[in-house]
């Protein structure tokens, strides 16, 4: 049971979906997943998440997503933290299209495992989003800080310090001189000698 297991971590999924009624603060940002365009809240990055972030300037969103709750901020060896929140001006929409009042939301949440070896402080943790579809393949833009900040996420929590480097190659190849004679030569071997042994 998935909500079982987030409440271990001090997390719970709320119901219903948030909008937000501020345009200023909205993106309508085609959603592969939906087949549509779809009205998402732009979302704000918790002061310690900001690293994970180039600019502040470049928004990030979340479609079409459900409000996380924290059941506790500390309780024994496990520590919860919010990464993104909505601006005040979101309400949660229930099924039936009621809202309710506006108010910030958590959209994408931490929660974490302590324990000590020796003086080293060794994490577990499990990321939630409230939203299936804040890394949709049509969000992945440059206009957005979706990816980025879902790269930097996932680098940090699991111990990688530089990101991917792809080293360049070079497409050209070296050019076959043969005659059009030994051509030929090698054809009949390929075609008809190896085929007979």
């Amino acid at each position: 049971n998935v909500d079982a297991f987030l409440k271990e971590w001090g997390i719970e999924i709320g119901d219903g979906y948030i909008m937000n009624s501020d345009a200023s603060s909205t993106i309508a940002a085609p959603i592969q997943g939906l087949q549509s365009y779809f009205e998402s809240p732009m979302v704000e990055v918790a002061d310690d998440y900001k690293e994970f972030i180039n600019s502040e300037k470049i928004p990030m969103i979340m479609p079409a997503s459900r409000p996380i709750n924290l059941l506790f901020t500390e309780d024994d060896d496990r520590e919860t933290s919010v990464m993104l929140t909505t601006p005040a001006t979101c309400a949660v929409v229930d099924m039936e299209g009621n809202a309710g009042e506006l108010t910030s939301h958590n959209v994408f949440v931490r929660g974490s495992k302590n324990i000590f070896v020796g003086p080293e402080k060794i994490s577990s943790n499990v990321i939630v989003s409230g939203s299936a579809y804040f890394l949709d393949s049509l969000i992945e833009s440059n206009s957005l800080n979706n990816k980025e900040f879902a790269i930097k996420l996932v680098n940090r929590y699991t111990g990688k310090d530089h990101g991917i480097t792809i080293l360049p190659k070079s497409l050209l190849t070296d050019v076959l001189n043969i005659s059009e004679s030994e051509a030929r030569g090698i054809n009949i071997a390929v075609i008809v000698v190896i085929p007979l042994i």
